[in-house]
């Protein structure tokens, strides 16, 4: 497996050390994924919540019980020009779709670019204080497209964001005996898995005054991956309590 050197170029993303990490399962992590200048375009041409936008093109996605709580966004044309130029020069590119393929050992991945399967094949995820997306394994199959969700690749636009911050990714193995590796939801942080049956994953309820936004992507494959069931199935939720 190729790693990554953190420079946030394409051209060095298979030129640095190895940075996968096995625990609780494979994921890959990137500091400083894109250039310190995309990426403050990016933050700070991302929707406000009190934009019409989120009402207009997005959903307010909640599970009731404390399950889930986070605004997506979906539509294409809502992006903007500069979160537009993260999706089309870095996440879309064939440099970028190969070194996944490299690190996750998926091959023929697809990347729905003109979001027709909506917020599941991605987009922007919002998080105000109390919202969360506890543990869980993801849906395995969009009916929109016709194909198997295979990786995500989660990019995190966070300023001094802290453990204390709440809403960062606890990766769980697949038995859920913990504890959870935490990943911190900081700014310019890259953080890719496949996304299987075993690979329970989820964030805690947001804190203080703090909106946490990400640019997610997933990819996907025509046949059904590793660890993937064959049978479609929704999200499946995994309470602590239970």
């Amino acid at each position: 497996m190729h790693g990554v050197n953190g420079t946030g170029s394409v051209r060095n993303w298979r030129t640095g050390k190895n940075n996968t990490q096995i625990a609780p399962f494979p994921h890959v992590i990137i500091e400083n994924f894109l250039p310190q200048d995309v990426a403050e375009n990016a933050l700070r041409s991302f929707p406000a919540l009190k934009d019409p936008v989120w009402s207009e093109h997005g959903k307010f996605y909640t599970v009731p019980g404390g399950i889930a709580r986070k605004y997506e966004l979906g539509h294409k044309p809502s992006f903007g020009d500069d979160i537009n130029t993260v999706f089309y020069k870095f996440l879309f590119s064939k440099q970028f779709l190969q070194f996944v393929s490299d690190v996750t050992g998926i091959d023929e991945l697809y990347i729905d670019s003109e979001f027709a399967g909506g917020v599941r094949s991605g987009g922007l995820n919002a998080v105000e204080k109390g919202g969360m997306l506890i543990r869980h394994v993801d849906f395995n199959f969009s009916n929109e497209i016709k194909k198997y969700r295979a990786v995500n690749v989660l990019l995190y636009l966070n300023k001094n964001w802290s453990l204390a911050d709440g809403g960062n990714l606890d990766l769980w193995d697949k038995d859920l005996l913990g504890p959870p590796k935490t990943v911190i939801s900081s700014f310019n942080k890259v953080l890719i898995f496949a996304t299987n049956s075993e690979t329970n994953h989820g964030y805690n309820e947001v804190k203080g005054n703090r909106i946490r936004r990400s640019i997610n992507l997933y990819f996907f494959t025509k046949y059904c991956p590793p660890k993937v069931q064959e049978r479609p199935h929704k999200t499946d939720w995994k309470p602590c309590h239970l």
